[in-house]
């Protein structure tokens, strides 16, 4: 789901650097749960995905407000760690407020984590997944369109403000699913596209997502292995692997674009 979301994210805004932690998204998605846990509000268990995908689409709307004023990737992706770091400021502020129990959950929350995650969390997040990844295999060949440009796309009847809109809706839903359960489980989203572009190169989009998303399924278990086994019989959060990974990546993508 993070991959896939990603996927979406980079191809529906023309650009390679985007990804739900660096735009907001999954920032948003957090500050709703956090809120909930910390104020105690009445949220039933089911609800906790629709309740997290408002804070989302909040988040990445604030950042693609400014989108609309910065082309350039670079300034997005700027304006993105702005939004994101003011989002977390609340978050900390919130969790600031808790008790001591409280605080030690949500500290694993933020950075990630599916320790004690078991099946009900599976129950919760299957149908999120099945409709998210099927909306998005069934809108591939308008994002093969999107690739050429939003002029030439216009010029062949694709409604470009409605799909990007459809697509960027269906990513923040699958984030905030994933996000509600595990939290900030970081840089898969953005990660996984850029490997499966560097094993088969340029596909069909119905291609580009199945490979992505077993892509980032790969590095999410690979990265849960090493949260079981490294510091064994303590679990480290998930999301310090995937960070230890995605940062030098970020760093490496960041430095390519400029030269």
């Amino acid at each position: 789901m993070l991959a896939v979301a990603g996927l979406l994210l980079q191809e529906t805004l023309h650009n390679p650097l985007a990804g739900p932690e660096l735009l907001g998204v999954s920032a948003g998605a957090a500050l709703v749960v956090v809120a909930i846990v910390i104020l105690k509000l009445p949220a039933p268990f089911g609800m906790l995905p629709w309740l997290a995908l408002w804070g989302g689409l909040i988040g990445g709307a604030l950042t693609l407000l400014v989108t609309r004023i910065a082309q350039d990737s670079l300034r997005v992706i700027l304006a993105g760690a702005a939004v994101t770091a003011f989002l977390n400021a609340l978050v900390v502020t919130l969790i600031s407020l808790g008790t001591q129990s409280e605080v030690g959950a949500l500290f694993q929350y933020l950075l990630g984590s599916l320790a004690n995650r078991s099946w009900p969390a599976v129950q919760l997040l299957w149908p999120w997944a099945l409709g998210g990844l099927a909306l998005a295999l069934t809108l591939g060949r308008t994002l093969d369109v999107l690739q050429l440009g939003d002029e030439l796309a216009a010029g062949l009847g694709v409604s470009v403000s409605l799909i990007r809109m459809v697509l960027l809706i269906t990513s923040a839903g699958l984030v905030a699913a994933v996000v509600a359960v595990g939290g900030q489980i970081g840089w898969v989203a953005l990660l996984a596209p850029h490997i499966a572009r560097r094993l088969v190169g340029y596909c069909p989009a119905w291609q580009r997502l199945v490979l992505t998303a077993c892509a980032g399924a790969l590095l999410l278990s690979l990265a849960d292995l090493a949260a079981r086994l490294a510091l064994a019989p303590v679990e480290t959060p998930v999301g310090i692997w995937t960070t230890l990974v995605g940062g030098p990546v970020l760093l490496g993508l960041v430095l390519g674009r400029r030269q």
